[in-house]
């Protein structure tokens, strides 16, 4: 198995396993292809014992300096209020304090995350949260997610 299929199954490892299986799910046939010609479904279920380290712990490099918030950011900040808090909510992104801070300087999206979102049907997050995941690339999603 290559070096770098390693780290990315290290770092999936570590990840939640409903975030395991978001990730899982957005590979193209090839991509899942690729993963069972390397036994990596099996790796990454023998994996789970990664999940309680701590970055500190890991043996692989981390990038010496990440953009406090992914590229896509820029994009998000254009759309409107409730879309944002929308996709923020459902996202549950690490990089939300950073992104209301620079982005919500009038509160309007904090706000709306505090009240108003929490009375949108749940049916309604998702397919508004999945509409911004297909405007989003994988790659994207990933940098900006984790390094």
């Amino acid at each position: 198995m290559t070096k770098p299929l390693k780290q990315i199954l290290f770092n999936i490892a570590r990840l939640p396993s409903v975030d395991q299986h978001w990730i899982l799910r957005r590979l193209s046939s090839a991509e899942l292809k690729t993963l069972n010609q390397y036994h990596g479904l099996k790796l990454l279920e023998e994996a789970q014992r990664f999940r309680t380290l701590k970055s500190g712990d890991a043996c692989i490099p981390l990038k010496e300096s990440p953009s406090p918030l992914p590229v896509f950011c820029q994009q998000l900040a254009m759309k409107a209020p409730l879309y944002v808090a929308i996709i923020i909510e459902q996202g549950a992104y690490p990089w939300r304090e950073i992104f209301l801070e620079q982005f919500d300087t009038d509160g309007a999206i904090r706000s709306l995350l505090d009240c108003q979102v929490l009375d949108v049907k749940p049916a309604v997050k998702q397919a508004v949260f999945s509409e911004w995941e297909g405007t989003v690339s994988f790659e994207s999603l990933l940098d900006g997610t984790h390094g």
